[in-house]
């Protein structure tokens, strides 16, 4: 539970790769894709170590991006 920075490098024109450790409920991972897109960047992916999530890909606005992640869990205790 962080908080999302919008303050990053330009992306406008850019292909963007979205990381994280864990993705839960998939809502960070949503805003960073409105973020990139309001700047003009295209997100292509999200890479996780953790997903607890469980979905294939993020739907943020209409736009659908493919999650990669290194490990698939139920549950973390």
């Amino acid at each position: 539970t962080g908080s999302l920075n919008s303050s990053f490098a330009d992306v406008a024109g850019k292909r963007c790769l979205i990381v994280d450790d864990v993705i839960t409920s998939g809502n960070t991972i949503k805003e960073a894709v409105e973020i990139i897109r309001s700047h003009n960047g295209t997100p292509v992916a999200v890479c996780v170590l953790f997903d607890k999530l469980g979905e294939k890909e993020v739907n943020a606005g209409g736009v659908k991006v493919p999650i990669y992640s290194l490990v698939r869990v139920s549950r973390i205790d």
